[in-house]
């Protein structure tokens, strides 16, 4: 909502809150340090990185709307169609970092499987409700009170949490699986789930090929059914040959060791 806005929408109640964050290269998160969103817009002028915003778009602070509009500030900004193409931006090194909804930028870099090479840096004071607007020239104001309506009536329902949870994924997966410190623990993991079905296979007598599947079904399995979960494609279990080179050389080698002890 904007006063200016004002002037020629309605505003349906609101839906949901948008928080806004910066986008920006793994790796690359020393070299922005701030408490406040003034000392982040200083550090961004300061060391001249380039950002990218969407054309247009009103962002959750007007101290951030007015910092962009300013014509001092105009050599650091690309601004483009979508958010989309700031994750390419960035991804091409032509940006050095950009503003978008936390949820937004986390979905976008989630399809074009970015995760790895692109993080989130939460910025204080970025947060504000977000409604659908109505042109007042051609909706008549009881069309807004029945929308206003439809949002309170699913908003006590499942289905509005269902639909949050499923928009909160890509973040979860942002923060979390796509780090270098998960695919540290998930490789740690991978190792122990495949000594354990080897355990198995030796208490079972199994062959070579019998410890593998007993080694390769809790290793993989919990990742690939975390994936399938989350609507991650492609799998990441199947995408890499890290893991299943992983659970061979284990079996592999914990077999060997096995055979020599005995």
């Amino acid at each position: 909502y904007t006063p200016e806005r004002a002037k020629f929408a309605y505003f349906s109640k609101p839906y949901r809150y948008e928080v806004d964050a910066f986008f920006i290269p793994r790796g690359k998160e020393g070299e922005i340090e701030f408490k406040t969103l003034k000392q982040f817009l200083e550090q961004i002028k300061k060391k001249k990185f380039k950002i990218g915003v969407v054309n247009g778009y009103v962002y959750a602070n007007p101290l951030v709307n007015k910092w962009l509009d300013d014509p001092e500030n105009q050599d650091l900004i690309t601004r483009v169609d979508n958010t989309r193409k700031n994750v390419e931006l960035l991804m091409d090194h032509k940006i050095q970092g950009f503003l978008a909804d936390q949820i937004v930028g986390a979905t976008e870099i989630w399809r074009l499987q970015a995760g790895d090479q692109i993080n989130e840096i939460s910025l204080p004071d970025m947060k504000v409700p977000i409604h659908f607007m109505f042109s007042k020239k051609s909706v008549p104001y009881s069309i807004v009170e029945k929308f206003n309506k439809a949002i309170k009536d699913i908003q006590q329902t499942n289905e509005y949490s269902r639909i949050i949870e499923q928009y909160l994924y890509p973040v979860l997966l942002l923060q979390t699986v796509d780090t270098r410190w998960f695919l540290i623990i998930d490789i740690i993991g991978t190792i122990a789930f495949a000594i354990s079905g080897l355990m198995v296979a030796f208490r079972d007598r199994s062959t070579l090929f019998g410890a593998f599947i007993f080694a390769v079904l809790p290793s993989m399995g919990g990742g690939m059914i975390r994936d399938i979960i989350f609507g991650r494609e492609p799998i990441s279990a199947l995408q890499s040959p890290l893991y299943l080179s992983l659970v061979i050389a284990t079996v592999v080698i914990g077999f060997i060791a096995i055979r020599i002890i005995q």
